[in-house]
């Protein structure tokens, strides 16, 4: 009898040991941790972002960013990017039963998966599989980051030279005119490719910045709400003037640390304070100007404060430019023109 006690115990202490295992294997993929095999890769930087944000999909320390991403893997960090926006018509507590799948997903991933389900953003195959542990096509991908914008499909299309099926045409036109999924180098759009981890990771980020930034997240004062909604990624209308409740020209933050003035050149930002809060709300502004380059543009901003000096550089074709007196003034130029 003793010698099965010890059995019994024994067997618990390894089941439980073994469940500390996974709770910790899988734990990390919800931390915001910076992974440790991305930093040669040319996705570094994305993915640095949003393991910062918590939705980067991290295991043990590593993201794997060429590795082919799975459906499951997909829909997690989708989901938990756009947990960190607040995006109008989806509902983040919508999270509907997957029993009427013939498969199911991970333990970690069932909760968003349900959460996309239950918003439409994925609707399973005819054979009644959801297939969440399938490495997942650029076609597939494209449709479902397709389902995240409200707009009507564009009549004008760029066409590929390789095949397209039909049943994903209007994602990948819809994604491809707004810049989220880009084609090769030799105009193929790759559409029974499979998507790598940082391919998928790019372009929910590139989804995120131009459509995170017309939120209603309460880090934006309500002020720059209105001047943020006119900004568009390739044009910007020169004869409107905006005005704050105050009848100034120019948008104010709610604490009048930021000003945002309109010239007929460009915007101008005008930081007077540079606290953590203040720095927040033009990250946020930044992104819907540069949302190729918002992080570097930031970074440039951050190094002029802590030295002082001044810095003048292009970013996606437009100028940006800013330099410290007794405040920051950021001068960010129109795309196209170059004065």
């Amino acid at each position: 009898m003793h010698a099965l006690s010890v059995i019994k115990r024994s067997y618990i202490i390894g089941f439980i040991l073994a469940a500390a295992v996974i709770i910790f294997t899988h734990s990390t993929t919800y931390a915001a941790i910076k992974p440790t095999d991305t930093g040669s890769h040319w996705a570094s930087n994305e993915i640095s972002s949003a393991a910062s944000e918590g939705w980067a999909y991290v295991e043990n320390g590593k993201f794997n960013p060429n590795k082919a991403a799975t459906r499951e893997e997909v829909i997690w960090m989708l989901i938990g990017a756009i947990k960190t926006v607040e995006l109008e018509g989806f509902d983040i507590n919508k999270e509907d039963c997957l029993c009427d799948f013939l498969d199911q997903p991970s333990s970690w991933a069932a909760g968003r998966m349900g959460i996309a389900v239950g918003n439409g953003i994925i609707q399973g195959y005819p054979d009644g599989t959801l297939k969440p542990k399938s490495n997942i096509t650029r076609a597939e991908f494209a449709v479902i980051i397709s389902r995240l914008i409200n707009e009507d499909t564009p009549s004008v299309f760029s066409p590929f030279w390789d095949y397209i099926p039909q049943w994903a045409l209007p994602g990948i036109k819809k994604t491809y005119s707004k810049g989220i999924i880009k084609g090769y180098p030799d105009k193929s759009f790759g559409a029974r490719r499979n998507v790598t981890k940082a391919e998928a990771l790019v372009m929910i980020k590139r989804w995120k910045s131009k459509y995170s930034a017309l939120s209603t997240s309460d880090t934006i004062p309500s002020e720059f709400k209105e001047i943020l909604k006119t900004v568009d990624n390739t044009v910007c209308e020169y004869d409107t003037v905006y005005y704050s409740p105050k009848g100034n020209a120019g948008m104010y933050s709610a604490d009048n640390t930021i000003l945002v003035q309109k010239t007929p050149s460009s915007y101008e930002m005008l930081i007077k304070e540079y606290d953590q809060k203040t720095l927040e709300v033009v990250k946020q502004i930044l992104v819907a100007f540069y949302p190729e380059n918002s992080e570097e543009v930031y970074n440039q901003i951050l190094l002029v404060i802590e030295s002082g000096e001044s810095f003048k550089n292009y970013y996606d074709e437009r100028l940006f430019s800013c330099f410290k007196q007794n405040y920051i003034n950021i001068d960010i130029g129109f795309k196209g023109e170059k004065y």
